[in-house]
């Protein structure tokens, strides 16, 4: 009895296709960045949250160019079983590692994603 509950708990996933976008709106203003975006990708009929973080006002990024700014972009999937949030790309000027890490819920994965931030030099 106590294999099957491991096994099935948390079987939710954090989001779907149907609320994912009102999802994203949530982490991007909610993420503490000068410039934060976000996207919804549904290849393959599971969503995917991308966000786009930028440590620097826009207005002086060198030829207002995001990829020229202190910039970073995580992905975040939908099963809190798993690893979900994951720094794919950052910029060569940011040092510190984001290693995958698993969110269990919204507000954790925003809370890791601003302590992250907020420990960047």
């Amino acid at each position: 009895m106590k294999l099957r509950e491991y096994l099935t708990e948390g079987d939710h996933l954090l989001f779907d296709k149907d609320n994912a976008k009102q999802i994203k709106d949530e982490i991007v203003r909610n993420i503490d960045a000068p410039v934060v975006g976000g996207n919804v990708s549904k290849l393959g009929g599971t969503p995917t949250i991308f966000i786009e973080v930028s440590l620097d006002t826009k207005d002086t990024w060198p030829n207002n160019i995001f990829e020229n700014s202190r910039y970073l972009r995580f992905s975040i999937e939908p099963d809190p079983k798993q690893s979900n949030i994951e720094l794919f790309t950052k910029s060569h000027k940011i040092f510190k590692k984001f290693r995958k890490q698993k969110g269990k819920t919204i507000k954790e994965i925003i809370n890791k994603i601003n302590k992250y931030i907020n420990s960047i030099d």
